[in-house]
Formats: structure tokens, C-alpha cells, sequence
């Protein structure tokens, strides 16, 4: 099952509502949340459940406002999901910190392609 809530400004409270869904419901398999205004704790929300979560292989972050401390912290929660194997960040402040974290994910067992 796919949802696409791109272009819809939810933000971070918006990202929390969702992720409390995400963590009770294991039939979406595609989610879109590109260009919304989620930051910091939106992003933080998302990965909280993307452990507990093991039906959503594709996830786009896109265009949103998730900056390098932000996607640290995504990367390093996102050990613990096994599911996932596309996800977009493309068009977020993130910087070295982040590439950091994406290396040492990207070298653990995980199932992105």
C-alpha cells in the first residue's frame, strides 16, 4: 500500500501524528513525505518508529528541512529497521556529520539498494 502526502506541509507535529501510526500499522509499504517542513524532531519522530516498523521499503524525505544534526541522528536510529530499501533525503541540509553517519550505516547489515 503506498501513501503520498507530498506538497502538504504536515511539519514536525504532523511527522509525530504519522509516526505514531507507523508504529501500530504494518501495511504501508511506499511513503511519501517529500516537501513538508519536517525538521529535527519530525525526522527524530520517523525513525523512532522505523524501528518498530518492518512493511516500509520506500520512504522519501525530500525537500524538507532535516539539517546535518537532524540526519545524524536519523542515520544512526535507522540501524534498527531491516525493511527499508529506498529512501530519499535529496534536497536537505545535511552535511559531514550526516555523510558520517550514512557511511557507517551503509556498512552494516541493512537492506537499502
Amino acid at each position: 500500500m503506498e501513501l503520498n502526502l507530498s506538497y502538504n506541509k504536515i511539519g514536525d507535529e504532523g511527522a509525530r501524528r504519522l509516526a505514531k501510526y507507523l508504529i501500530k500499522n504494518q501495511i504501508l509499504t511506499h511513503l511519501n513525505l517529500g516537501n513538508n517542513v519536517i525538521g529535527f524532531d519530525g525526522s527524530r519522530y520517523l525513525t523512532q518508529s522505523l524501528k518498530l516498523n518492518s512493511s516500509i521499503e520506500y520512504l522519501s524525505l525530500k525537500l524538507n528541512s532535516i539539517d546535518d544534526k537532524a540526519g545524524a541522528k536519523f542515520f544512526k536510529d535507522l540501524t534498527f529497521n531491516t525493511s527499508l530499501k529506498v529512501l530519499d533525503m535529496e534536497a536537505n541540509l545535511l552535511s559531514s556529520m550526516s555523510v558520517r553517519k550514512i557511511c557507517l550505516y551503509l556498512q552494516g547489515p541493512n537492506s537499502l539498494r
